[in-house]
């Protein structure tokens, strides 16, 4: 819940108020437990306070009810902060690049690590939402619209939280997945139709990568794996399409019709239209022209 303060009233006069509320009204006092976070100034201290509201709620076993957040609940700081700082840059590079078994790898081995050492369960789960932000971080910083990631309840034991982890991180791979799948896409359609409007002229990788504003390297991977034809056979059947069709006009010579398509060389031309077609630019139009008499 998040609660506009009444300024008649102190924070902890209140929150008491409407723990005692919501206990009561949930009409089973005794198995119900509220955290209190802390008091935000900005919507952005938010996430903050929920946070540790969970971690207000790490023993549930106490006498009352409910509980107010205080910084010595707080899981005890790393002994070798340069081994995190370096998991971390290792995460976020796994998530720059889909690595998404890494990053599943990674924040489980963490999960597994805290449960030897005998961390509460929900310190835990403080912990393991921390990475889970920073994947989620990592994915905001690469334009990737996602909702941020949040346990839907306190889990009660590790098993359960290793389920609630794997589903989180499984949520933020397919919104991942969904968005450069999506992003291929329109990339590739902006290849071909480039590719398509532009087959005449001398087109290297580099020169359609910084048209489409991504590396000759990748736009090649994305020929290989989406489309199942490398870079020049796709230019060269461009080429050729556009030659077919000026092949059925007979006052256009084979000269002019290979400097059309992209061809120095008549003869060059005339060799890879054979390959292509298994005719010759002249046994093409012949044919061409014997079909419409």
């Amino acid at each position: 819940l998040i609660v506009f303060r009444d300024p008649a009233h102190s924070f902890r006069s209140q929150a008491i108020t409407l723990a005692d509320k919501i206990l009561s009204a949930s009409g089973k006092r005794d198995r119900c437990f509220v955290g209190i976070g802390t008091v935000c100034d900005s919507f952005g201290q938010v996430r903050d306070s929920y946070q540790k509201s969970l971690i207000a709620m790490s023993d549930l076993a106490i006498p009352s009810r409910y509980r107010f957040y205080a910084a010595d609940l707080e899981p005890a700081p790393s002994r070798n902060p340069a081994l995190i700082k370096q998991q971390e840059k290792r995460m976020a590079d796994c998530v720059r690049l889909g690595d998404w078994e890494a990053v599943e790898e990674i924040i489980t081995g963490l999960i597994r690590q805290l449960e030897r050492m005998g961390e509460p369960v929900l310190r835990t789960q403080q912990r393991s939402l921390e990475w889970v932000w920073l994947s989620n971080r990592i994915m905001a910083e690469l334009g990737v619209e996602t909702d941020a990631p949040y346990y839907a309840v306190p889990v009660t034991d590790y098993r359960q939280l290793m389920l609630a982890t794997l589903d989180l991180i499984n949520v933020l791979k397919q919104n991942y997945d969904m968005h450069f799948n999506r992003l291929e896409f329109d990339k590739i359609h902006q290849i071909k139709q480039f590719i398509t409007e532009h087959s005449h002229e001398d087109i290297s990788l580099e020169v359609l990568a910084r048209k489409v504003d991504l590396s000759p390297i990748y736009i090649s991977k994305l020929f290989k794996e989406k489309l199942g034809i490398n870079y020049i056979d796709f230019l060269t059947e461009c080429r050729m399409g556009k030659a077919k069709k000026l092949l059925a006009d007979p006052e256009i010579s084979l000269k002019a019709i290979a400097l059309e398509v992209g061809y120095h060389e008549p003869n060059y031309f005339s060799k890879v239209f054979k390959k292509m077609t298994e005719l010759s630019p002249t046994e093409y139009r012949s044919n061409l022209l014997n079909s419409k008499r």
